[in-house]
């Protein structure tokens, strides 16, 4: 939870110590109904943290008499003593990332690469709370569309949506929200999202998020044209069973 909170802080470049509570009490609120939208359980810590924010947020808006103002402490202060320790603790830990690695950046002797698929996806500096944002924009915006036709997106293909994916890489590196929020119709481009991130899974493609809260690139890792779709779709076992 302060994980989220401390994204929501960011998004909006907040200074950490002048905490507007009402404001992030708002955003985090909403992120957790679209949690609920999407059936996903919330621990207690998650539950807690609302309803902190929303006891702070209450006594945010009622009005004080000025003299017991100044006589007290900030009810703030304790919550921000805490994302702040979290930040620093973040921090550090993103240092330790960058610095070099036995088996990754140095090596006591040469290192025997797979010859079947790259390691794991390179994700620099990309914010998990971003992709979920981009995710929760491409549905909400179904909402807002007006469609004049009527149309049925039955026809959809996991694997065909893939191969779109990886056309649209071709020319080079694509912003990804840009990109989705170009397609037709929302299941289009949830499935087009979920490709993007299977894709991301295997290790073909990398994404890339430069600066906080910055566009999210999506780039190739991999020869695309050496790419073997069947490892994500499973077509090649349907026809298997199906002989």
């Amino acid at each position: 939870p302060l994980d989220l909170l401390l994204y929501l802080v960011k998004r909006d470049g907040i200074d950490v110590r002048l905490l507007p509570v009402a404001r992030i009490a708002d955003s985090y609120l909403a992120f957790l109904d679209r949690f609920r939208e999407m059936n996903l359980s919330l621990a207690g810590d998650w539950l807690v943290l609302a309803a902190t924010l929303v006891h702070l947020k209450s006594l945010e808006l009622l009005p004080r008499i000025p003299t017991i103002l100044a006589e007290e402490e900030d009810p703030r202060a304790a919550l921000v003593a805490r994302l702040e320790e979290y930040q620093r603790y973040k921090e550090a830990t993103e240092a330790l990332e960058m610095r070099p690695t036995l088996g990754r950046d140095v090596f006591a002797r040469p290192r025997i690469e797979p010859e079947d698929r790259p390691d794991g996806p390179v994700v620099a500096g990309i914010d998990a709370f971003g992709l979920l944002e981009l995710y929760f924009d491409l549905l909400a915006r179904e909402a807002e569309e007006e469609p004049t036709v009527k149309r049925s997106d039955g026809g959809l293909d996991f694997g065909a949506t893939c191969s779109r994916v990886l056309a649209a890489l071709a020319a080079g590196p694509i912003e990804l929200g840009a990109w989705l929020r170009s397609l037709a119709s929302r299941a289009e481009r949830v499935l087009a999202f979920v490709a993007a991130l299977e894709m991301i899974r295997q290790g073909w493609l990398d994404v890339v998020q430069e600066t906080h809260t910055g566009p999210i690139q999506l780039a190739a890792r991999v020869d695309l044209g050496g790419v073997d779709l069947t490892r994500v779709t499973g077509r090649a076992g349907l026809e298997a069973e199906a002989s």
